[in-house]
This record gives structure tokens, sequence and C-alpha cells, in this order.
């Protein structure tokens, strides 16, 4: 978009409008929009200036519009199909161009295949101009030869198409007779070859033209009055550059006089080349407008991307205003850019970066004369397609971004959706955009100045803000000046304001101040420009003052010196050295900021006069006081006394005196075989110790004794760690251990603590343990149970206590009184034993000829034929041959059934292996693959088939292939037939889950088929909503 013009590009099909001033309604009120077709495979490229408006494909359609809104086509220019720009990409043929007021810049190549940039404009009628780039027969159209790029009326005005083998009906048409006319009626160029877009005219030399760095592809290209900028983003190996032509000369440097934009000029020289080292693919997008150039450099996903902002405002050279930085590391930060500038302030400018990743669309306020209250350069503002936050889906919002008045447009090619009934695919989103210094009223949807002493940032803020500091006084506007001692942009103090500015080392800014400097820090001083040390005095015990290299002594240091040294000495110190000795029982005081004497201890003074105090406590020494006192007489108890106030008397006392002297409620007790702490600093319930021979429990307040007879060590059992012997008993209060009464007769010890029992066959009382009077089953005795006279069998018998009474042999519990439901199985062959100590599940034995397999309880052959022995984990400890099989009722391995068709022979068991080319279905059968995966329900991509083939080893899912013009990837999404060449719609791309291509604007990804299908096209009214516009293109 530019001035009041609006170019929207497709696939086949592009569209302009005069009326890009109405914002969303331009559909609506232009009378007569402008629209091109083109078959080409390629996507329309669409540029536009204030005048012209120009639509790239195989051909560049270009149309001016008047005043009346009505368009008038000018002259297709045809670009060479031989255009290529080394690195494959589509832009580079034919689609590389760019226009400023009536002038247009694109990429073409010579006819002696020179690969070069052509700058055209159209000057007088409909023709077009060539001012550099052409070849030798470059021209302007003359009204004495026939319309440029038309044959003359001996062959009907046909258009020459000069690309190629002319056709029979204009065969000395264009390239034989060197331009394009009439033969038979006019004359043939005067040297050269003839140019595809013009005639015979004054030519303008190669060699001063503007040449492609053969270095780099092109991928970018920008034109204003006097620059050709060319951007070439893989530049050393992905770094990039932006080469600057210049046009210099001067009037008549051409032989044309000054006609048109460029007539003053008489050649083209590379200027300089911008690089930006810390970016990668610098110079993907060009966007210049008036003194302004935007520069992009999409870096890779794992850095930021950025877009660099130049300027020759007020100077012929390009300067570096600033870099605008991606917020995240984003690839596609700077896809699209567009700049708008302020006509009333020349100076300013709002530059939109489209990020269509992100759906964002980012916009940065650019200043190239800022004042106090505005930056050079600013972030702004946010487009979104939704207000406050970022859209969910894949759209691309900012894959494209125009801008133009008040109004941005911005490009979301990838939405898709559905109203009243109609599918759409493309969106066009016009948003009102107010400058800095304006808001925007969502009542009347426009954008107003900011009232006075009021500033904005634009876009679509609704309220301005103040832009008079807090700390200035306003002039006019926004115009002021700070107040005394306040400085800057933002009128701060000094040190606030001059963040950042360069300054000498070891300094400091300076507040409160009627002019803002800097003064060397403390013990630095200002020699040459530079704050030089005064050099380290702290082993003196001297302090610099805050300024300069004055010194002071440290506070309890007094100067003994009049030198630039210091010598600073501590009272006691300096007083000795001139000879002045403090009154009787007094001390010079030192440590403190004075120089003067104080009592020693147990002493006061009056003056010079120094007495004694009263005498000290017994048990009490003199504490002494810090600093300058009168007196000394503070007094405190010794190291194991405590004070003890008793009426007006004072007394040091023990710690036992002390707790003696409470009252008995008040009192702490003492454990047993402790005393109270003579050597301590505290009095309470932890100033205790242990009597020699005793120590400390870990876990109780508690003292133990070192030796402890009777007992045995147990960490665990607390007080004191031990357990007493049998027959022993913890006496807590004497923490011994004390013997139990005698033991009764037919008993024993059990535990600690006088814990016994009864011998099996008695029982004990209160009398005394006597003889059980329970009378024995057979084969039956007495027992130690957990009750007195406990019955239990003999050794080899077995019941009691399950079945009491009995006492059998273990065959006979198990087949006679074991419940039916409860006995356990006895294996084939096998007999239950009687010669066993414990008798179960597992007394068995086999009879003889068979062997045991206690794992799976069975008794075996001794021989088993077609086996292989001494197997683990498998029953009787074999397995079976291949072609055999296991027979668990006659514990044999019997032959497997005769193997099927297509099966080549026996694995193990009655497993078998297919014949090559063949398959094992679940029913144990050999099919072919083709059979096996359409039994198992898996279905073939698009363009793919089951292989025939005998050689085939692996049948999956996967294992299909695919026709002749498709190739197999498993890498996509889902695995499927990818085509070997772009299909309509495509282009390359490096993603594996889409068949290495993307498809273009206007189609979308078939991922069944594998390929790009044209999205529904059909147009739409505006939207209901004011910022939003739907339109697709037929």
């Amino acid at each position: 978009a530019a001035g009041s013009r609006l170019a929207l590009a497709s696939r086949y099909s592009a569209l302009a409008s005069s009326r890009a001033d109405a914002g969303p309604n331009f559909y609506n009120v232009d009378p007569s929009m402008w629209s091109v077709e083109d078959s080409s495979s390629m996507p329309f490229q669409a540029k536009t200036s204030e005048v012209l408006t120009c639509f790239g494909v195989q051909y560049i359609y270009c149309s001016e519009n008047n005043a009346s809104h009505v368009w008038s086509p000018l002259p297709q220019l045809l670009l060479s199909r031989s255009v290529d720009c080394g690195n494959g990409d589509p832009l580079c043929n034919g689609n590389l161009f760019s226009t400023w007021s009536w002038a247009m810049a694109y990429l073409d190549i010579t006819t002696q295949g020179m690969l070069v940039v052509k700058v055209v404009e159209r000057i007088h009628g409909s023709y077009w101009h060539c001012w550099t780039g052409c070849d030798p027969a470059n021209a302007s159209a003359s009204t004495s030869i026939a319309s440029a790029g038309r044959c003359g009326p001996l062959y009907g005005n046909a258009r020459c198409d000069c690309r190629g083998s002319p056709a029979s009906s204009v065969v000395w048409c264009c390239e034989s007779s060197g331009w394009c006319g009439d033969t038979s009626q006019h004359r043939t160029c005067s040297s050269g070859r003839f140019d595809r877009n013009f005639s015979c005219a004054q030519p303008m030399m190669i060699a001063d033209g503007i040449k492609i760095d053969t270095g780099g592809a092109p991928k970018s290209l920008a034109l204003n009055a006097s620059l050709v900028l060319i951007g070439y983003p893989d530049y050393q190996s992905g770094t990039g550059k932006v080469d600057v032509w210049q046009a210099i000369g001067s009037e008549g440097g051409n032989q044309t006089g000054s006609a048109g934009q460029f007539g003053m000029y008489s050649k083209w020289q590379l200027y300089t080349s911008l690089t930006e080292q810390s970016s990668s693919a610098f110079g993907t997008q060009i966007e210049i407008k008036s003194n302004l150039v935007a520069i992009s450099a999409p870096s890779d996903s794992r850095t930021s991307s950025a877009v660099h902002i130049y300027s020759n405002y007020g100077s012929l050279n390009l300067e570096k205003v600033c870099t605008i930085s991606s917020p995240t590391p984003n690839a596609e930060f700077g896809l699209s850019i567009a700049i708008l500038q302020d006509l009333n302030q020349s100076e300013r400018y709002v530059v939109f970066i489209g990020s269509p990743s992100e759906n964002r669309v980012y916009a940065v306020n650019v200043n190239l004369h800022p004042q106090k209250f505005d930056r050079s350069c600013q972030a702004a503002n946010l487009l979104r397609v939704f207000f406050s936050q970022d859209a969910p889906y894949s759209w691309n919002f900012g894959y494209s971004v125009g801008s133009t008045g008040r109004y941005v447009f911005v490009g979301t090619p990838s939405y898709s959706g559905v109203q009243n009934d109609i599918v759409y695919s493309g969106l066009l989103m016009v948003f009102s955009y107010c400058l800095p210094g304006e808001f925007f009223s969502s009542s009347t949807t426009t954008c107003s100045s900011c009232s006075e002493g009021k500033w904005s940032l634009g876009g679509q803020q609704t309220v301005c803000t103040s832009c008079i500091p807090q700390q200035a006084r306003q002039i006019s506007g926004c115009n002021y000046t700070c107040l005394p001692g306040f400085f800057g942009r933002d009128c701060l103090v000094c040190s606030l304001a001059m963040v950042g500015a360069n300054k000498p080392a070891d300094s400091h800014w300076v507040d409160g101040l009627s002019t803002c400097g800097w003064e060397c820090d403390q013990s630095f001083y200002l020699s040459n420009g530079s704050c030089v040390s005064c050099g380290n005095i702290s082993q003196f015990h001297g302090v610099y003052d805050a300024v300069g290299c004055s010194w002071t002594c440290e506070t309890g240091f007094f100067n003994f010196s009049n030198s630039s040294t210091p010598i600073c000495r501590t009272c006691s110190d300096y007083q000795a050295r001139v000879g002045l000795s403090p009154p009787r029982n007094a001390q010079w005081v030192d440590g403190v900021s004075t120089c003067s004497f104080g009592p020693l201890p147990g002493f006061r003074c009056a003056g010079s006069n120094c007495t004694p105090c009263e005498q000290p406590l017994v048990h009490a020494h003199w504490r002494w006081k810090p600093g300058l006192q009168t007196d000394q007489c503070d007094r405190e108890c010794d190291r194991g006394f405590f004070p003890q106030q008793q009426g007006e008397a004072l007394s040091c006392v023990t710690c036992a005196q002390l707790q003696l002297a409470k009252p008995p409620s008040e009192q702490i007790a003492l454990p047993a075989r402790a005393a109270w702490d003579e050597n301590t600093t505290t009095c309470d319930a932890n100033s205790w110790q242990c009597l020699p021979g005793n120590s400390l429990s870990t876990t109780d307040n508690f003292c133990c004794p070192t030796s402890i007879s009777n007992s045995k060590p147990n960490a665990n059992n607390p007080p004191c760690g031990v357990d007493c012997l049998l027959g022993f008993w913890w006496n807590p209060t004497s923490a011994s251990c004390v013997a139990c009464s005698p033991l009764s007769a037919h008993a024993e010890w059990t535990g600690p603590n006088c814990r016994y029992r009864a011998l099996p066959g008695y029982t004990c009382g209160n009398q005394g343990c006597v003889a059980c009077s329970v009378s024995l089953p057979p084969h039956a005795e007495f027992v130690q149970g957990a009750e007195d006279c406990a019955l239990g069998c003999e050794a080899s018998y077995f019941g009691m206590p399950d079945y009491p009474g009995v006492c059998v042999k273990c065959s006979n519990l198990l087949t006679q009184i074991v419940p039916e439901n409860l006995r356990p199985a006895l294996p084939r062959h096998a007999v239950w034993r009687d010669d066993v100590i414990t008798c179960n599940s597992d007394s068995w034995q086999c009879i003889e000829g068979y062997r045991e397999d206690k794992t799976f309880r069975l008794c075996c052959p001794l021989l088993i034929a077609h086996a292989r022995l001494n197997i683990s984990g498998a029953p009787c400890g074999v397995e079976c041959l291949a072609g055999f099989s296991w027979n668990s009722s006659t514990l044999s391995c019997q032959s497997c059934a005769v193997l099927p068709e297509g099966a080549e022979r026996f694995t193990s068991g009655c497993n078998f292996v297919c014949k090559t080319g063949s398959f094992l279905t679940a029913d144990k059968s050999c099919v072919d693959c083709k059979t096996l995966q359409e039994e198992s329900g898996a279905t073939l991509p698009p363009h793919a088939f089951w292989p025939f083939n005998v050689n085939l080893t692996e049948c999956t899912s996967l294992s299909w292939e695919c026709e002749e013009r498709f190739y197999k990837s498993v890498a996509a999404e889902p695995p499927g037939c990818c085509p070997k060449n772009l299909t309509q719609g495509a282009e390359a791309a490096a993603s594996v889950t889409t068949c290495d291509y993307r498809c273009q604007v206007g189609w979308r990804w078939d991922s069944s088929a594998k390929v790009c299908e044209r999205c529904n096209t059909q147009v739409s009214p505006p939207s209901s909503d004011p910022f939003t516009f739907l339109w697709n293109f037929t």
C-alpha cells in the first residue's frame, strides 16, 4: 500500500484499488478496481508507489490511476525465462522488482547472459524509458515507429514475443529486425540486439549499470529517488549482505537533459555494501520509504531474528539508526515489512514487522530527529488476530503487510473458515492505526491529535499521557525545559540522567548542582582528565576526605605528623610520645574520638582526682565499662557464682546455694547421681553434671553408672542402653540389675525381668511347678507350647496340633486324616513317603523307572524319545525336537501334523516358517503379502500397491510400494506416496512430513493424497467487523 493505492496478489490473479484511504471499505467505495490474471505457476508479487501499481510474474503488469480513479495499464514488461539466482528460488525468476514514483527497478538478464537490475520509468505517454541495465539497443518508444512491444500494421499490430522463435506471421518482426516494428516500414536498430521491452534509442552502457554479485543469490530489491538496494541473504554462508547502488551525475549526463526522475544521472555505481555480522540471512527483505531503510535478518530458530533500520536523513550516507530484535527466537520475524511516514512530520515513521509464525505484527516508532520526549526507535504496538491474545491457529497472520494513511493491511493467507455457508481461504485484515501523537476514538473510528502537553505512541491507543516530565517546565506543546538540578530527556538528577554515559574510571556523577558533571571518587585526584589514586593510607590508620587527597585519622587515632603521609597513633601511644602521663589511678583511653583519661578498674574520678570504689563482694570482681567513663565501679560475680539479692544486701553464691534459697515449689530437682556444676555461667535446669563413675544417658536426663553388673549391651533400651541377664531385673532407682527370686523346679527363665515358663510336661502355679495330668495318645509327647501341657507328635509322626489326638505316619495322614477337599494330589507314578521329618504336598517319590520333577509335580519316564535333555524351565526338563510337540498326558514327544502348503520347515516344536515370499497368518497358514495385509484390515495409501515378490522377506502395514511417478515416504504424515515432481500449487520446502514441499497461498494440503488442492474460490462482501475484510481471488 502507498498513497491511496492498495495492491493484492495471489496465484493466477491480482487486484488493485485506488481507494486504500477508505480502509476496510475500499471494496465498496472503489468504482472500478484493476485486475490481472496470469496462468504462470508462480504467485504474483505486488508493488505500488503513490502513482504506479505493478504485479510481477512472467510479465510485469503496471497501471497508473488518475484523479477520477480510472486505471490506465502500461505496456507489459516481459521477463527472461532464463533468469536464475542460483538458489532455485522462484521469486528470482520474474518476481524481483520494486516501484518508486513513476519508476521501477527489476531483475532481468541481458541478451549477453548478464544478470542485471534494470531501471525504467514512464516519462511520456504510456511508454517505458530504460535508464540502465538494458542491451545496447535500449530505447524509448518513438512516435515514428510502431507501439513498443508491437509489430507494425503489416502484421496486424501483433504483440512481439521476443523470448524465442517468432511466429511465422511475424517472422521479420522483433529479434530478426532488431526492434519491435514492421521491417517494411521502419529501419532496424543501428547496433546490437533489441532489448525485449524497448525500441531503438541511444544506449546506456552496461559498464555503468547495476550488476548482480554472482557470489550470492539476490532475494530482495528496493528503489527510491537515487538508490537501488539488493539483498543477498545467503552471502558468506548465510550471513548476508545488501549492496547499495547510487545514481550519480549531473544534468545532460545521459544526453536526455533532466527528463523524468532520473534524467540528471549519467551512471550507477556501487556505493557501499551493508553487512551485519551478528545476524544471519541479512537482506531477506528490504523496505525503503523516503529517508528510511528497513532490512530484515531472520535468524535460525535458536537465536533472535532482527530488523535493522538505516537512514540518510540530512546526509548522503546510510547511517545505522537501531536494531529491532524479535522477542523470542523466531525465523519468520521480518518476513514482511511496511513503513508508514507521517506526512506532517516527515522525520517520523512507523515500521511494521510481520512475524507470521507467531500470528503477530510488531509496530516500532522511528524518529530520525528525536526530541526530548521520545526516542529514535521505540516499541509501540502489537497487532494480533484477536485483540488481547495470540491466535492459536497456523493462520500466518503477518505474512504480508502494507500501510497508508491511517490504516494497516495485514495478509493472513493460511486462514480458512466458513461464514454464511461460504468457505473462505485467506484473510485480509484491516486495522485503523494512528500516528504517534494521536489517539484512537472507538466511537468515531478516527484518529485525533493529543492535546497540548500530552503524547501517545499511536496505534490504537485511546488515551494520551503527559509528555512533560515531573521535574520540568512546559514551554509549548511537548517542548519543555528541565528544572535546575535535573537533566536529560526525562529530567532526572545527574547520576540517573547520565546512566550509561562515559566518564573516567574511579569517578561519579554529582547530583544537586546547576550543571551535570562528574568528580573523582574518594582517594582519587584529577590529572590530565583521569582520576589517579592518592595512595593507600589504611596501613597508617588514615582515611581520605570525600573529595581529593585530604585526609584525617581514623576514629580512635590522632595525628602525630604535619606531612602528606599520615602518622596516626592511639591515644595512649600519642600521649606517651608527647610525654604526658594520666593522673594517679587513671589511664589513657584508646578507641574513642577524643584523647582523654579515665579511671582504672575499681576507681572513680572527679576531675583529675581518682579515688577507690567501695570494696567488691566476696567471689566478685570489677567489670570494665568501655569508652570514657567517670567511674569503673561496676561489679560482677566470678565464674561459678551467681548474684543473690537479700533485702538491700547482694551476695555471690554457688548454684546449689541459689537453688536451696528458693521456695520448694521453685527449686529444680536434680537427677539421682548428679550434682550442680560449680564452673558454669548459668544456673538453670541444665546446669548440673553426673557424679564421677556415672555418665549422662543419651536418651534421658538420667545418670547411668559406668559399669552395670549382670547386664549385656542393648543400645535401643533406655535409659542406660543395657538388658539385664536372665534371672535379673532392672531397678531404675539404683540403675542396677538385681537378682530375681529363686526359680521353681521344673521351670526355666525365658526373658529379662524375671520372666519364666514350665518345662514340657509340667504346669506352674503359685505353689510351684507340678507334672501335667493329661494322658498321652499313641506316638504323642509333651512339647513346649504357648500354654503349659502342650502335646505334639513323636519324630516321623504327624497330626497334632492340627488334628487333636492324632499321631500317624505321613501317608496315613494325607490319605485318611486330612479331609478329602484339602488332600494334595499325588502325581502319577508316585507314592507318599513315611520317612520324612515334615509332611506336606511334596512328601512323595516316584516309583521305579521314573524320575522326579518337583517344579511341575511330575514323575517323568527315564527315557523320552525325540527330545533334548537338561532344558531349564520345561516339563521333565526336555524340549521336543523340531516336528514334535509335548504331550502332557503321555509325557512324551509326539509327531506334528504335516506342513501346510507354502511352509518351508519346522523351526521348534510344531512351529514352522513360510517359504520366501509367503507369510504366516494367525490361523497358521502361509499366504502372500497382499492376502496377509487385506485379511488384517490394512489399507493402502493412494498410488500404492502390495508387492507380489517371491523374494519378499518382510510384510508389515508399511510394506507397500508406490506407483512409478511417486516415491515412498514413511516420514510423511501419514506415511504415503509422494509425487516425485512438484505438483500444481506446491513449492519446495524442507518438511519431510509434507513430502519436502508446501502448499502455496490459495492451496491446502491433502495429507492422504499427498498433493496440494485448490482452496474454494469465492468472493465475499466486506465483513460486519469494521476492521476485517474477507476476500478470495477467483
